[in-house]
């Protein structure tokens, strides 16, 4: 009855494409349309790149950071809020240390952590081959 009702909280203007004048204009576009909510870019170029900071976005959004750069992050004196646009890619072991970002993101000190996005929470290095379909996955 209620199911299947998405529910935008922020808009994107991309992702891993460094920085330039038309994600610039792309994000002002967004602005234009939507003043309502936060615009989330993740690549910020050169020294930037991957650390979620800069000015063509609303919101701190790092790729997979350390969890000790994760923690530095929120208590960092900034205003913006610290959301991983990625973090726990599920490749073999990768996601042995949950534990420590999700310590950050409980922790009451830092209000500015809010979280994350996991990035394909499926185990790629094992083939399977289903009995019925004999489909690969």
């Amino acid at each position: 009855r209620d199911r299947n009702h998405p529910s935008v909280i922020a808009w994107s203007i991309g992702n891993e494409a460094g920085r330039g004048a038309g994600l610039a204009h792309a994000r002002a576009l967004v602005r234009a349309m939507d003043p309502t909510r936060p615009v989330q870019y993740e690549g910020g170029g050169a020294c930037l790149y991957g650390t979620g900071r800069t000015g063509l976005t609303d919101v701190v959004c790092p790729m997979y950071p350390s969890a000790g750069e994760h923690r530095a992050m929120g208590g960092d004196g900034g205003a913006r809020p610290v959301i991983m646009c990625e973090y726990s890619h599920a490749m073999g072991n990768s996601n042995g240390n949950a534990d420590e970002y999700w310590e950050t993101i409980w922790d009451k000190a830092l209000p500015r952590v809010q979280g994350g996005f996991v990035w394909d929470m499926v185990d790629q290095g094992i083939k399977r081959v289903d009995a019925v379909s004999k489909t690969e996955y």
